[in-house]
């Protein structure tokens, strides 16, 4: 009695530690997303028309290959992925988009994670494997949409 006790307490510990990070996590990430409307607004204020040689894209879709939603010892999401450059040319700041949504629909969380080093190039055809702990309760994980992108190395 006194163990099954022991392990409700050390749930009850690791749920309120993975809520209160959680919160940090997505505080942090607005504050990021707000920083980054402000920089484009003063980009496209100090953008010149004139420029008529044409700009590559900022990003790209790549492969997202093998990938497995798995579950921890702890309950948490589990994610690994193989990402392979399907472009002509090489790509680099690869990241992992997704979000992940229980049986109604509802979205449970969202993450955007870079995949690589700043300073790491996917060349064409080759690939980079990722892996990644998510704190979401893999038992409400009902569906999940991912997508892996690039910037074109110019």
């Amino acid at each position: 009695m006194l163990k099954q006790i022991s392990i409700i307490f050390s749930l009850l510990l690791v749920i309120a530690t993975c809520d209160s990070i959680l919160d940090t996590r997505y505080s942090a990430k607005a504050q990021t997303d707000s920083l980054d409307i402000s920089q484009n607004a003063t980009d496209n204020a100090t953008s010149s028309p004139s420029s008529t040689a044409p700009q590559p894209p900022e990003k790209v879709f790549i492969s997202l290959e093998n990938l497995v939603v798995g579950k921890t010892s702890q309950g948490l999401v589990d994610i690994s992925a193989s990402v392979k450059n399907n472009q002509t040319f090489d790509v680099h700041d690869i990241r992992i988009q997704g979000e992940f949504f229980d049986k109604d629909g509802t979205s449970l969380g969202k993450i955007d994670e870079f995949v690589t080093q700043p300073s790491f190039i996917l060349k064409p055809g080759a690939s980079h494997n990722y892996a990644g702990l998510e704190i979401i309760s893999h038992y409400r994980v009902s569906s999940y949409n991912f997508t892996a992108t690039g910037e074109p190395l110019s």
